[in-house]
């Protein structure tokens, strides 16, 4: 183990970073037998010269946090290990190659991760640290850096992921010439990273889903055993300007990984202007809360992905910094399959202006899901045709209740401006909030109370508190006047100054502790004495826990005795049996006494059908089926879950419709995919519920079903426009190309049949043959010359044709 000493000043490169030092108490090395892996992952990237700066900050109340920092490189292999101690409420900054070296600063990337010494209640310290990545200015003499963007800790998932990939050039709205006189600009380049927390490789498909619902081949790839530990970078699209989303189906459901992207951009100049990092959304139709501005002479444009095959309806509502909407600033818009479009907020808030928007499906249904960002580009101040910076905003701002506390990193060297906006979830008449100053050992240095009303978005400036060259933490956290039912969120951002332009930087946050009548709530309430055990990350992170806001669709509920915490709360999913991709023979009749006047069944016992669907929160389901057996001797079907081995299941009365409780399944947070194969003839299966709830028994027909009401037709405000879209820039991640696929996963939300496939035969030489994909949860595919099952030496690809 290499010991690190203190050090003074921690050099990332010129005199702009020399402010960042190396501040954490490195004081005494940790015994890997009191450790226990955070499971958390953070990420470093040494390609086009980037330097990785990690901050780190504690939220504990009382006790020290004690532990050991684990750098690896790409395969998994360990780079160093250091020690790393935290007052509570503390915070560092660490040089990487200071630590690391040179290794971390050539072509090359890698990932972190710290194991902690336990508290002494047992549990793990709350800790939560970024990575900021900064690329100096290579050769312009005007500006000291090209970009500086902040990539939180990830914590690994599960399931189905979506990604929204956009690699259009914001500049080419200038018009001009692009680089070396064309007419062309660059593309934005988005890089996908992937990485792999579990025990075993991590295989899966990565389908790239352009606006019209088409999926391109080119752009999609295979991820084809990574290792444990292991984190690989795909570009994707691999050519050209296009925006899409990408859907990641590991073969396995039960594994954990990590995967987001990035995106760089350059300029006409030639030069790198921006880069910043999207997360995975999760898939769902609940509202999304985004930050507008058009500050800083910059364009912002929201960006919304449908996740799903099936259109999807939206509504947008645009709110000042006062509560109040904006007269030209909600609508309804209309995605296609898989479709992508911009909503340009300039036209809506006018110049030098701030807000927030509200998304949300007009209908929430079984497989229906979106994704919204909201994209910042800083026009260059001289008054070229130029982007000087971009950042993202993402609704992963966990919003905290009563007793609950939100933690902000702070950062002011190098002559940075640090502000924080708090906005309010919850309408209501005020909202009291308090703000506490923590300086880098965790000493408090000030305190001030904040009101907001309505669901106002309020900015503070932290430097004007703390002071040039500070690093600390804020926290943000209601006051116990406030009303239950009360919830705020917070978003951060550095400003660096760079030359005559600034730079953005969006810091991640987190929420820690319980809300207001949990046995457990958070010690930032004077009336607790007990410490936090709950916290979820944001700003681009995954969470870890929402005990904020309940979700709500058209065949989901949720009850609890508090405030609706996933340790507490009780889920009811229930969705329509015909409401998955389905295979032939299989088929989707009308019947009558079922739910929505339809059934899956199959008149030759045979086909199959795969139905996603979301959990809010992990625990203990049970599976509930209404269906109609109509005879003895024709009664069952065959369900399983997430790919698992499928169970025939039986159904105890015939001619008769009766929901049967067919077994109980651990499912994880997140998406989650019931595969149902036909057994024996006409058995007819209407709907499907999942409940954690103890004796929750499903009655009459579908369970929280809502009426469909006709699709509102599309408000003529902001047009979709293909608008600036990030900007393409050199590889920055060349990594190694994947071998080529041994495996093919049908995209997940798919419904029919997939038109065209094609077989790639090694032993001859790479003659593809062409043929109609007919079973997805199998794996069988049909040719002329017979059914061929999909592994071995036989290689696909996916093409609408």
């Amino acid at each position: 183990m290499v010991v690190l000493r203190p050090s003074p000043l921690a050099r990332v490169a010129r005199r702009a970073y020399a402010a960042i030092t190396i501040c954490v108490l490195l004081l005494t090395c940790v015994s890997s037998a009191e450790a226990k892996p955070n499971p958390e992952q953070g990420f470093w990237n040494g390609y086009l010269a980037q330097h990785s700066v990690i901050h780190c900050s504690s939220a504990e109340h009382e006790e020290t946090a004690r532990g050991d920092l684990l750098v690896r490189d790409r395969g998994g292999v360990e780079l160093g290990q250091f020690p790393l101690t935290l007052p509570p409420r503390g915070s560092a900054s660490l040089a990487l190659a200071d630590l690391v070296g040179q290794a971390v600063q050539s072509d090359s990337y890698g990932t972190y991760q710290i194991e902690f010494n336990r508290l002494l209640n047992g549990s793990l310290p709350d800790v939560r640290c970024y990575t900021e990545t900064v690329r100096l200015a290579s050769s312009r003499s005007d500006r000291e850096f090209d970009y500086v963007f902040a990539t939180p800790m990830q914590r690994p998932r599960r399931g189905v992921s979506h990604l929204s990939i956009n690699s259009f050039n914001p500049e080419d709205a200038f018009g001009g010439a692009g680089l070396q006189g064309s007419t062309e600009r660059s593309p934005t380049y988005n890089w996908v990273t992937v990485v792999n927390t579990s025990g075993k490789p991590l295989t899966g498909q990565a389908t790239f889903f352009q606006p019209d619902g088409s999926f391109s081949v080119e752009d999609s790839f295979q991820v084809n055993g990574i290792a444990r530990n292991s984190r690989v970078d795909f570009r994707s699209p691999v050519d050209g300007k296009r925006a899409g989303t990408l859907t990641f189906v590991p073969d396995d459901f039960t594994q954990d990984y990590i995967i987001f992207a990035t995106r760089y951009g350059r300029g006409a100049d030639g030069e790198f202007n921006f880069a910043f990092t999207v997360h995975p959304d999760d898939a769902s139709c609940d509202a999304k809360l985004l930050t507008v501005s058009t500050m800083q002479n910059a364009w912002n444009f929201v960006e919304l992905s449908n996740l799903y095959q099936e259109p999807l309806a939206l509504r947008y509502e645009v709110f000042q910094r006062d509560g109040t909407a904006f007269a030209n600033g909600s609508g309804i818009v209309e995605l296609g399959s898989h479709g992508t479009l911009h909503l340009d907020m300039n036209r809506i808030l006018g110049e030098q202006n701030v807000g927030v928007v509200k998304t949300s499906c007009v209908k929430a249904q079984t497989n229906s899901a979106f994704a919204a960002q909201s994209l910042f580009y800083l026009r260059d101040s001289s008054g070229l045709p130029r982007i000087a910076s971009a950042y993202v905003s993402q609704d992963d701002s966990t919003p905290a209740g009563r007793g609950q506390t939100i933690a902000i990193p702070i950062d002011t060297s190098a002559e940075a401006a640090h502000w924080i906006k708090l906005g309010s979830q919850t309408p209501a008449a005020e909202l009291p909030l308090v703000l506490r100053y923590y300086d880098r050992g965790g000493n408090q240095i000030a305190e001030a109370p904040q009101s907001l009303s309505g669901a106002s978005a309020y900015d503070v400036g932290a430097h004007e508190v703390v002071g040039a060259g500070a690093l600390g933490l804020v926290t943000a956290s209601l006051r116990k006047a406030a009303p239950l039912s009360m919830r705020t969120f917070a978003e951060s951002v550095r400003v660096l100054r760079n030359g005559h332009n600034t730079i953005i930087v969006r810091v991640p946050t987190y929420t820690f502790g319980r809300a207001a009548g949990d046995p457990n709530p958070s010690p930032e309430d004077p009336s607790s004495s007990s410490s936090s055990s709950s916290s979820s990350s944001s700003s681009g992170g995954s969470s870890s826990s929402s005990s904020g806001g309940s979700s709500s669709s058209s065949s989901s509920s949720s009850s609890s005795g508090g405030q609706n915490s996933p340790e507490t709360s009780h889920q009811t999913i229930c969705f329509e049996a015909e409401a998955g991709s389905v295979t032939t023979p299989m088929t989707i009749v009308s019947r009558g006494g079922a739910s929505g006047g339809k059934v899956l069944t199959s008149a030759s016992g045979s086909g199959s059908s795969t139905i996603g669907f979301p959990t809010p929160s992990s625990g203990s389901f049970a599976l509930w089926v209404r269906a109609l057996a109509p005879s003895a001797d024709a009664n069952s079907f065959f369900a399983g879950i997430d790919g698992s081995s499928l169970e025939k299941i039986n159904l105890t009365v015939a001619n008769e419709w009766r929901w049967e409780r067919l077994g109980a399944y651990s499912l994880s947070r997140g998406e989650h995919v019931l595969n149902v194969r036909a057994r024996e003839p006409n058995t007819a299966i209407d709907a499907f519920c999942f409940s954690s709830a103890t004796g929750f028994v499903p009655t009459g027909v579908l369970p929280g079903t809502v009426t469909p009401s006709p699709s509102p037709s599309p408000s003529p405000s902001p047009s979709p426009s293909p608008s600036p879209s990030p900007s393409p820039s050199p590889s920055p991640n060349p990594s190694p190309v994947p071998p080529a696929p041994s495996s093919c996963a049908a995209p997940y939300g798919a419904k029919g049949e997939l038109p065209y496939l094609q077989r790639f035969d090694n032993e001859r030489k790479g003659r593809w043959q062409s043929s109609t994909f007919r079973n997805v949860a199998t794996g069988v595919a049909t040719w002329t010359s017979g059914p061929i099952r999909i592994q071995g030496k036989h290689y696909l690809k996916i093409s609408m044709d």
